[in-house]
């Protein structure tokens, strides 16, 4: 009988005591071993290491150089996880395999069989095996070198490292196989960790250049991020894939001109990735250069998906992303029932579940686009999402919104009115009332819709991130409780119809609790953010006398 091949995990960590468990755990479905080197510099140890070995890891520490001994964090990734595949390589033994992974990182059970058997049949001359990385916060799918046999791989470089062949070596592409990155929302940034960790290295070769540029961007360090964009392009080893990435980027933080030029120099660059031609006409839609855009745009939806696709690869363009800014386009060209139409066909195009976000915005349209853009890309399945605007009449800084599904209330109706507006307009089996200032967790799709069954009237009972008492916060509603009981009680603007639906839909026996699931409310009452002229029209102090008395008489004590 054939014996099975070792499989060791290398990992390293920093104090990840709330999350080693459930990382061990996902990772011994198909190792047999896993090593757990702690790498935190002189930041102070949790418990990592202990629940490691009750878990029956083998443990070690990552020591930093003595010249940043004091740093709070460790000093090269590369070498920490060299260390942890040195001994991860012993055990597995010159038969075995090696893998990494982070500790945010979890084997969906579905992938368990189909990678212990990937390892058995892969053919003898192929030294690794490729894999998926899925990066669900950031829409981001992309293949990664995940298993290595004896001795075959290294760790180069001191941030965003990367595994470096020690001979030749044969790829095994196994891109139906995945591991998923699952950190938990708010899981801090190590922007000023990497950025620091590069300014200690003494080459300032393309590849620092290129990371100092991309940390600075993701930390939204526009200057630096700019400075170190413009130093990197002017490298002549940057290669292409950076370059892309930099240009498009460096476009997103300037404006005008300065702006397109960047955007169509990747396009030229790359012509057969989607990423540059969306920039780019969004830039145009912008600048109100509707026929321009669309044409650009029509030969982007030309532009069939990389069988290769790189690290920065963002999906969505190819499919969902790109369909709508089709449709945006149609609406700036006053063709909104085309522009449903097309948005429909996503929509009807799956019969899985579906969820409208029914949006009330007003006087905030740059915060409410990147609510929009939040909750979209944070979604598992934003194909099945039906995103719907709903804004006053008399809102002048609605107007640039105008590209986007909304509808308009022609009274004076406040935020309820335009909640109750939307609902009308939806088709989702799902709908959940949406302003500015809500975030929510990655793949909160999925969550939802696992804790409501769409064929009963239900209503679902979330945390804000701050509230401890039983108000229904944020209604969220399958469409079977809204066709029986409606949304808001239009006598209610804004204050008390909240406290009014928690009561309908208690009576009613609708409530499905699910405080564990946390859909933090960013507003001022929570948060030292101000309170502005939106808040203060929603929150006025008669408005408040005139709501409660209105709930009083509804449910009498």
């Amino acid at each position: 009988m054939k014996q099975k091949k070792k499989l060791v995990a290398g990992l390293i960590c920093g104090n990840e005591e709330p999350r080693i468990e459930r990382c061990v755990k996902s990772l011994q479905q198909i190792c047999d071993e896993i090593v757990v080197v702690r790498a935190i510099g002189a930041l102070k140890p949790d418990r990592t290491l202990e629940i490691a070995k009750d878990l029956g890891c083998y443990v070690e520490e990552y020591l930093n150089s003595p010249l940043v001994a004091e740093w709070e964090h460790l000093d090269n990734f590369g070498e920490a996880r060299n260390k942890a595949f040195a001994i991860a390589y012993e055990l597995a033994g010159e038969e075995g395999w090696v893998m990494w992974a982070d500790c945010d990182d979890v084997i969906d059970p579905e992938m368990v069989a189909p990678t212990l058997k990937a390892l058995e049949e892969c053919p003898s001359e192929q030294d690794w095996i490729l894999t998926d990385y899925v990066i669900p916060e950031q829409g981001k799918r992309a293949p990664r070198e995940r298993f290595f046999r004896y001795k075959t791989a290294w760790w180069h470089r001191p941030v965003h490292e990367n595994a470096q062949p020690t001979k030749d070596v044969q790829v095994y592409m196994r891109r139906d196989l995945e591991i998923i990155h699952q950190p938990p929302l708010g899981h801090r940034n190590s922007s000023e960790r990497n950025r620091r960790i590069l300014m200690h290295q003494d080459r300032m070769t393309s590849h620092f250049k290129f990371y100092l540029h991309y940390e600075n961007f993701i930390a939204g360090n526009k200057e630096l991020a700019a400075k170190y964009g413009a130093e990197a392009l002017a490298l002549n080893d940057l290669d292409g894939v950076n370059r892309y990435e930099v240009l498009l980027n460096c476009a997103n933080i300037t404006s005008g001109e300065t702006s397109r030029n960047l955007a169509r120099k990747a396009r030229i660059i790359e012509p057969n990735r989607r990423e540059a031609y969306g920039l780019e006409a969004s830039i145009l839609l912008d600048e109100k250069k509707y026929e321009e855009a669309n044409k650009l745009i029509d030969k982007m939806l030309e532009v069939p998906t990389p069988k290769f696709p790189q690290w920065t690869h963002r999906k969505e363009w190819y499919s969902w992303k790109g369909r709508q800014l089709k449709a945006w386009c149609l609406r700036l060209l006053g063709q909104n029932l085309e522009a449903n139409r097309l948005e429909e066909l996503t929509l009807n195009g799956t019969c899985k579940t579906k969820i409208s976000l029914v949006h009330a915005t007003r006087g905030r349209p740059i915060e409410a686009v990147q609510c929009m853009t939040l909750w979209l890309s944070r979604a598992k399945h934003p194909e099945r999402i039906e995103h719907i605007f709903a804004v006053d009449y008399d809102d002048e800084k609605a107007e640039v919104l105008k590209r986007f599904r909304s509808v308009t209330q022609k009274i004076n109706g406040f935020s309820v009115g335009a909640w109750n507006l939307g609902a009308e307009k939806t088709s989702g089996n799902i709908i959940i009332q949406l302003s500015d200032d809500w975030e929510c967790p990655p793949q909160w799709d999925e969550i939802i819709e696992s804790r409501l069954d769409i064929s009963k009237p239900q209503v679902l009972r979330i945390s804000d991130g701050y509230r401890k008492d039983e108000l229904l916060c944020m209604a969220i509603l399958t469409r079977k409780y809204y066709e029986q009981h409606g949304l808001f009680n239009p006598r209610f603007r804004n204050v008390y119809s909240d406290t009014d639906f928690t009561f309908r839909a208690a009576k009613n026996g609708a409530i499905v609790d699910a405080r564990d699931i946390s859909i933090v409310h960013h507003h001022p009452f929570f948060e030292e953010r101000p309170l502005d002229a939106t808040y203060q029209r929603g929150n006025d102090p008669a408005e408040y006398a005139r709501a409660k008395a209105i709930f009083d008489e509804l449910h009498p004590k």
